[in-house]
């Protein structure tokens, strides 16, 4: 078989099934928004807890003028503390290895 009856057919069976075609595609694209807002955010966090350890560095620009609660940066330091000192007495590990049997 050709490029061209192979291409022919998969648009035949795209149209048939149009309407869950269309629903992979929404999902898809919601998935991709939701990864790159996730990849945002994540840098942001980075760039939070870079400028609250360095001062000198340039503040994280906030989304909508919003700035996280002063409580915030406490967590954040002693979560990384304790996380970095919960596994295998005080050597950080992988946690996916302690979830998986």
């Amino acid at each position: 078989m050709s490029n061209s009856v192979l291409v022919k057919r998969l648009l035949e069976l795209t149209w048939r099934y149009r309407e869950g075609c269309l629903k992979v595609l929404g999902f898809q694209i919601s998935l991709l928004a939701l990864g790159l807002c996730g990849l945002g955010l994540t840098g942001l966090g980075i760039d939070f807890i870079r400028h609250e350890i360095q001062p000198a560095t340039r503040a994280p620009l906030w989304p909508f003028h919003l700035a996280p609660p002063t409580p915030l940066v406490a967590d954040i330091r002693g979560g990384g503390y304790l996380r970095g000192n919960s596994s295998d007495g005080g050597t950080p590990g992988l946690v996916h290895i302690l979830l998986l049997p």
